[in-house]
This record gives C-alpha cells, sequence and structure tokens, in this order.
C-alpha cells in the first residue's frame, strides 16, 4: 500500500508537468497537420513528374508536357475530402481570373461518376482530369488532400502546398501570378 501511496503522490506531483506536456504535444501536432507551403530553391528545381490521365469527361489525355510556356496550379482532390469541396468553387474562380495561366483539378476516387457529379456544371475554366489508378498521385507522393503544386513556365516544379485556407488560397494565387509574369 505504501508504493500505491507513493505512485499516487508522484503523480500529484509531477500531474502539472503532464499536462503541460500534454498540452504542448497537442499544441505541436495541430502545428504539423496546418496547411502549409514548401517553395523549392531555383538551384533544386526539378521537372514535373510526367503522367498522362483522362480528362473527367472525355478521354483526351493530359499531362505537364502539355502546358509548358505555361504558369500552372495543379490541385489533387476527392469528393469525400471536406477541405476539397471548400476549395475547388476557389480554384475555378482563380482559373477564371488568370487566363495565362492553367488551372488543372485530378480527381483520386474510386468512382469517376461522383467526381463528374460533384463538378458538373463547376468546372468551367479548370481542366479536369482522373486519376483512379492513383499514377500521378505516387509521381507526385500525395499523401494528404487537398495537396497542390504550382509548376513553372518551364515545367519545373515551383512550390507544393499541403492543405487549404483561405490564406493558402490567397498564397496560391500571388505565387502563381508571379509565375505568370516570369
Amino acid at each position: 500500500m505504501a508504493g500505491h501511496g507513493r505512485a499516487i503522490l508522484q503523480q500529484r506531483e509531477y500531474g502539472g508537468a503532464v499536462k503541460i506536456i500534454g498540452i504542448a504535444s497537442g499544441l505541436l501536432t495541430c502545428l504539423l497537420l496546418l496547411p502549409a507551403a514548401i517553395s523549392i530553391h531555383a538551384s533544386q528545381l526539378q521537372p514535373a513528374p510526367a503522367f498522362d490521365l483522362p480528362h473527367l469527361y472525355n478521354d483526351s489525355l493530359f499531362g505537364p508536357h502539355d502546358f509548358k510556356g505555361r504558369a500552372v496550379l495543379i490541385d489533387f482532390w476527392a469528393t469525400w475530402c471536406a477541405p476539397c469541396r471548400k476549395s475547388l468553387p476557389e480554384l475555378e474562380k482563380v482559373a477564371a481570373r488568370h487566363s495565362g495561366a492553367t488551372v488543372v483539378t485530378v480527381n483520386l476516387d474510386g468512382d469517376k461518376g461522383k467526381a463528374r457529379g460533384f463538378l458538373k456544371g463547376k468546372a468551367q475554366a479548370m481542366i479536369p482530369l482522373y486519376d483512379g489508378k492513383q499514377i500521378a498521385a505516387k509521381a507526385y507522393a500525395i499523401e494528404g488532400m487537398p495537396a497542390a503544386f504550382l509548376i513553372d513556365k518551364s515545367g519545373n516544379l515551383w512550390k507544393r502546398f499541403d492543405g487549404y485556407t483561405e490564406n493558402t488560397l490567397q498564397e496560391m494565387e500571388a505565387e502563381l501570378e508571379k509565375l505568370m509574369l516570369e
């Protein structure tokens, strides 16, 4: 019993420290899960991974090579992804405002019909592609969604965005505008 009492006393003595460590750990986890933009230094630019994916509404194949000479934003999404459902209408507006750039959306659902149903009438300025076999998703190392990439006019990866907030969208659009001017 004396050992048990000592453990309770130690828990009381260290309980505050344990709570602080728990809170700090929780905050760190949240910070790690916040949307992040990862810039690629000019000396580290690499060609965007190649892929050829079908258009969501027909069998035309598209890939990054089709957009050389243009600034490109590629966004990976799925219908079950709540942040994706918020970001896609905003990306459509970005695409409409920047006709000198190309906005490509890559759907990763296993069911093409779900993606078509969700985008029906919403993807007028974007190019919707379908990646049911996860070909491009693997090439771009997609671990969560939404995930977006900016590609410069030479076809090099410029920046990666993981997650979505209004701030992320603003940063994405500002970077896209910079790439359009280069």
